[in-house]
């Protein structure tokens, strides 16, 4: 719930930054036109009477009131906003000061810590299994050894050379099994 209403109040912000980049962009134009078009070309034209003057500028105030009345909205949005960061604020302070969440810290703190030692608890015997595991080998090469030895007829240098691959092959297995561990 937080997490969401956190969400708003951030999408809320972004909207309003892009409001405020627009009435600001609308601002500066509106302040350079007044100095490079009304002021030479209305207000210091000679050709123009005073009631011509006044009227021009009534209608460059009127629609300035009409951008005055979008500021004066998004003003209103920005102070609504902060209301609504204060409360989120408020209630984030209560829900942290919560009894339970003060437990639910420290219990997952102490998951952590149990999990980092059965983590220390698993690698060696990780390691352990690795090393079974190339005594296993080791064991069914020399049996497979002895196998075709006593039932072979092949030369006993056929043999070992048999013996002496399965051996390799059985050691490069568990070195790369070691390997995966570290």
């Amino acid at each position: 719930m937080m997490i969401s209403q956190w969400e708003a109040l951030h999408k809320n912000y972004i909207e309003l930054l892009w409001k405020f980049k627009d009435i600001a962009g609308f601002a500066r134009s509106t302040a350079i036109d007044f100095v490079n078009i009304m002021i030479p070309q209305v207000l210091k034209n000679p050709s123009l009477n005073i009631e011509q003057k006044k009227n021009t500028l009534r209608d460059y105030m009127n629609h300035l009131e009409e951008v005055r009345g979008g500021s004066k909205s998004l003003t209103d949005s920005f102070a609504q906003l902060q209301i609504g960061v204060d409360l989120f604020c408020e209630q984030w302070r209560h829900l942290v000061k919560k009894p339970h969440f003060v437990h639910c810290i420290t219990q997952t703190q102490e998951y952590g810590q149990r999990l980092a030692e059965l983590d220390a608890q698993l690698k060696p015997l990780q390691f352990k299994i690795a090393a079974l595991k190339i005594t296993l080998c080791i064991v069914t090469a020399t049996r497979t050894s002895i196998s075709l030895i006593d039932n072979s007829s092949l030369c006993r240098e056929s043999v070992c050379d048999a013996s002496q691959s399965s051996l390799k092959k059985a050691f490069s297995r568990a070195e790369d099994e070691m390997e995966e561990l570290q």
